[in-house]
């Protein structure tokens, strides 16, 4: 530490011819100032208790000089505990809202007119008869199926022709698995399979990250069979129905080109033609959930 002092006469008062200062400082090792002050101290009046030992102006320059230090130390630790806060502060927002925007990537301006969308699902039937083998005998009928709920795999091409408004086709594959049945000797073995090709409209809000929709199409169903039915060689039977499909679902867009479409239908196919609703349709529901890319 280094100081410049300069002496004052004051007549006519005790302590006359008392010292000051009018500027200090303090250094660290290498010489380079780290706390500079300039104040008039004053030295005490001759009789205080440290005057006879170090003189009148020693003790309010100690004293001066340790409550600059401490407001320095102090300042200095508040402004450390300030770009703290600040930088907290800084991360929190970039956290909360900045990597939000970022994934949303330049999805702000929602559905483009003449968008091209192509995408692939995999998802469940519900409801819909698998592979059925009956043998029948003078004892009566036995049967086995391979159940009502399959799994489906499936794809899709659209484009939108307006904002709010997709033109998609669709198809889906579904394995109806396999069945046997034997009765008295005789035996009945079967596998299925079934597909849908649909044309639909789906209705869309021109949402820009998570968008519901609601759909409505039509077009086939086809259903085939294979194996052989009491010594009877069936080889590649099918039928194919018309069909209406009605559903909803969401697309959830991850970026600009990317999202994941998700949705539930219920499909009706007109299986025969006897002039009963009840007999002559089959309904079955279909849940689809796949990636979607768009072209622009």
């Amino acid at each position: 530490m280094a100081a410049r002092t300069r002496r004052e006469t004051n007549s006519g008062r005790l302590g006359s011819g008392r010292e000051a200062a009018d500027s200090y400082w303090v250094t660290d090792s290498s010489g380079q100032k780290v706390l500079e002050a300039k104040h008039t101290i004053r030295a005490e009046f001759w009789g205080n208790a440290v005057a006879g030992s170090v003189g009148q102006l020693a003790h309010p320059f100690a004293d001066k000089i340790a409550k600059r230090i401490k407001n320095a130390k102090f300042k200095e630790r508040r402004s450390i505990m300030s770009f703290n806060r600040t930088a907290l502060t800084v991360f929190v927002l970039v956290a909360g809202f900045g990597l939000p925007i970022l994934a949303q990537d330049a999805r702000d301006s929602g559905t483009v007119r003449g968008t091209l969308e192509v995408g692939a699902y995999t998802g469940a039937t519900f409801g819909l008869q698998g592979a059925l083998a009956v043998v029948c005998t003078s004892s009566g009928c036995v049967t086995n199926d391979s159940g009502k709920t399959h799994a489906t795999v499936g794809g899709q091409f659209g484009v939108a022709a307006a904002r709010w408004l997709w033109v998609v086709s669709d198809f889906s594959y579904t394995p109806l698995g396999s069945a046997s049945a034997t009765s008295r000797g005789l035996t009945s073995n079967v596998s299925g399979s079934g597909m849908t090709f649909h044309g639909a409209l789906d209705f869309q809000p021109n949402f820009k990250r998570f968008a519901p929709f609601g759909s409505i199409g039509w077009g086939v169903f086809r259903q085939s069979a294979d194996g052989n039915l009491v010594g009877s060689s069936v080889a590649n039977l099918s039928n194919n129905f018309f069909s209406g499909q009605v559903g909803g679902g969401a697309r959830v867009y991850l970026s600009k080109r990317v999202g994941i479409k998700v949705g539930v239908y219920g499909i009706s196919a007109k299986v025969a033609d006897t002039g009963s609703i009840a007999n002559d349709y089959g309904r079955f529901g279909m849940f689809k959930a796949g990636v979607i890319f768009h072209s622009k």
